[in-house]
C-alpha cells in the first residue's frame, strides 16, 4: 500500500523538482492549460498575457524567494499544482538562450554559423531543448556572461538577475522543456562570450 495516485505523482514531480536545485534555485511560475480549442493559455487567466506559462506565481520578490528548500519547494508544488518552474541564473548556471521562433533570426543556425565560419565548438554543456527547434545551453558561472537580449542574431543571455524555464514545464506552444544533452556544466568559452557580448563579430 502506497497512498493515493495523487501522493505518488506530487512525490514524483517532487523528486523532479529538487534535482533542479543542483542547476540553481528555483521559483514556480504560472502554467498553461489546455483550452477548448487545443491551444495552451496561460493559468494566470489573463487572456492577453504576454508571458504565458513564464510569469513567476510569487507575490514577493521572486529573486529573494527563490530557493533549494525541500520544504518550502514542496509547500509551493502542493499551493499550485499546475505551475511551471524556473530556475534562477546568475548563481550556478549562465545560460544561452538560442532563439527560434518563426520570422526572426535563429539562434540555433547563427551559433552553427559561428561555429562553422571559425572554426570553433561549443562544448557539451548541459542543453535543454525549448520550442520549435530552440535551445538552453547551461553553462557554470564565471565566464563573464551577462545578462543581455540579441534580437538581430537570436541569441539572449540569462545570468545575474535573470531566471529560465525549467526542464519538465510546458511552453505555451504545447511543447515541453526538455533536457537533450546532459553531459555535465562546462565553462563558457571566450570566444562565444566575446561574440555575444558583441566583439570580434564579422562585418
Amino acid at each position: 500500500p502506497g497512498g493515493s495516485l495523487a501522493d505518488l505523482l506530487l512525490s514524483e514531480r517532487l523528486s523532479a523538482l529538487i534535482s533542479l536545485t543542483k542547476y540553481g534555485p528555483i521559483i514556480p511560475t504560472f502554467g498553461v492549460i489546455p483550452t477548448p480549442n487545443n491551444s495552451w493559455s496561460c493559468e494566470c487567466g489573463n487572456p492577453a498575457c504576454c508571458k504565458p506559462g513564464k510569469h513567476p506565481h510569487l507575490t514577493t520578490s521572486w529573486r529573494t524567494a527563490a530557493t533549494k528548500d525541500t520544504t518550502l519547494i514542496k509547500k509551493w508544488a502542493k499551493q499550485w499544482p499546475l505551475a511551471n518552474w524556473a530556475i534562477v541564473t546568475g548563481v550556478d548556471i549562465d545560460v544561452v538562450d538560442l532563439d527560434a521562433n518563426p520570422g526572426k533570426p535563429n539562434g540555433v543556425i547563427t551559433l552553427a554559423c559561428w561555429e562553422d565560419c571559425d572554426s570553433v565548438t561549443v562544448p557539451d554543456s548541459i542543453r535543454v531543448q525549448t520550442s520549435g527547434g530552440g535551445r538552453h545551453i547551461y553553462f557554470a558561472t564565471g565566464s563573464g556572461l551577462k545578462t543581455t537580449s540579441n534580437v538581430s542574431i537570436g541569441i539572449d543571455v540569462k545570468s545575474e538577475g535573470g531566471y529560465v524555464i525549467a526542464p519538465g514545464s510546458r511552453h505555451a506552444s504545447g511543447e515541453v522543456y526538455q533536457i537533450d544533452l546532459d553531459e555535465g556544466l562546462e565553462v563558457c568559452p571566450a570566444w562565444l562570450v566575446e561574440r555575444i557580448s558583441g566583439q570580434n563579430r564579422p562585418n
